[in-house]
């Protein structure tokens, strides 16, 4: 069983509104001075309830005996994972992406908190399932793990190839929810034909 859960989410678009403007009563007041700004605020207003709900109900569902830190995404690159810990994603698809690099071997729970806004290709949960299959991932008998083959390499591929890896896996996690099979870890094969890099191309020498 995981020893402890870490909740990974990122600044909402209503946080980052109030920390430019200096409180919530004062974002309202210079965003109420346009439609666009009204709307924009409204929409983030939306974001972030849905966030904060979902992560308050994985917080309140997880069991006494486990450890829990949360933190945001800005400090993953510091952030001392744990060999047994359990990483839940909170957000959109980037989330879970970028802490894929990061990582030995632990795996990621993907979590959409609000399924009618996001689409998310590396979320095979929303907050409903999660939380009723939280024992079966915490017993690693269900959850989404990136090993040193599934996670985009920045470091080592650059930016570009990071990014293309990043719409395999994005394909493949789409291919797998139109399958029924949400849940399943990836593997090489479920990359759809298009996306699948050419061996020709991954050892170095040019295609035919």
């Amino acid at each position: 069983m995981r020893q402890r859960v870490v909740i990974l989410t990122r600044q909402t678009a209503k946080q980052v509104f109030v920390q430019r403007y200096g409180s919530e009563g004062q974002t309202k007041f210079a965003m109420a001075q346009s439609l666009r700004g009204r709307a924009d605020f409204a929409k983030a207003e939306v974001e972030d309830s849905a966030q904060s709900r979902a992560v308050a109900r994985i917080r309140q569902a997880l069991p006494s005996e486990v450890k829990l830190a949360e933190i945001d995404r800005g400090m993953v690159a510091q952030f001392l994972f744990e060999p047994h810990d359990l990483v839940v994603a909170v957000g959109q698809d980037g989330l879970v992406a970028n802490v894929g690099k990061y990582l030995d071997g632990q795996p990621i729970a993907g979590v959409n908190p609000d399924p009618e806004t996001i689409e998310g290709a590396l979320l095979p949960f929303n907050v409903d399932t999660f939380v009723a299959s939280l024992s079966d991932v915490l017993g690693d008998r269900r959850g989404v793990r990136f090993s040193h083959a599934d996670r985009p390499s920045m470091q080592h591929a650059g930016h570009g190839a990071g990014r293309l890896q990043i719409r395999r896996l994005c394909a493949a996690r789409r291919a797998l929810v139109a399958a029924g099979r949400p849940d399943r870890r990836l593997r090489a094969d479920d990359v759809p034909a298009p996306f699948r890099r050419h061996p020709d191309r991954a050892r170095g020498r040019p295609a035919r």
